[in-house]
């Protein structure tokens, strides 16, 4: 479980209803303040109303050349938040995560283990990160 001062804000996007409400849960658990959207709409409406230290979001695209553009998208209303990318796009995704603006990336299926653990990463960083 996270300690109060690794608790993060995790904004979590997936058109994946239960894994939404599983991901939702497990970071509650954990000690983490989630919210969770399931549509790029109500993300980009989240990124430009309310400050999050985590974005956890599917690719919400059929064809993954459409992925550059949603990601600079995402990228512009997110600022400097880490976004890692809950996907099952895994060589495309995998050789190309700086150029698209995403931190990381979560293949699907993965376990909540692997969650927790980046997590916790991002909660690390935070701490040893300067306020600006």
């Amino acid at each position: 479980m996270a300690d109060t001062d690794r608790s993060l804000r995790i904004l979590i996007a997936d058109d994946d209803l239960t894994l939404l409400q599983l991901l939702d849960e497990a970071l509650r658990l954990d000690g983490h303040e989630p919210s969770a959207v399931s549509t790029v709409d109500a993300l980009l409406t989240m990124l430009r109303t309310t400050q999050f230290d985590l974005i956890l979001t599917d690719m919400f695209v059929s064809d993954f050349s459409q992925a550059p553009a949603v990601l600079r998208e995402l990228r512009e209303a997110a600022h400097d938040t880490p976004i890692v990318l809950l996907t099952g796009w895994s060589e495309a995704v995998q050789k190309a995560p700086p150029e698209l603006g995403a931190t990381g990336v979560l293949l699907k299926p993965f376990g909540l283990d692997a969650l927790l653990e980046l997590v916790d990463e991002v909660a690390r960083q935070k701490e040893t990160k300067p306020d600006t």
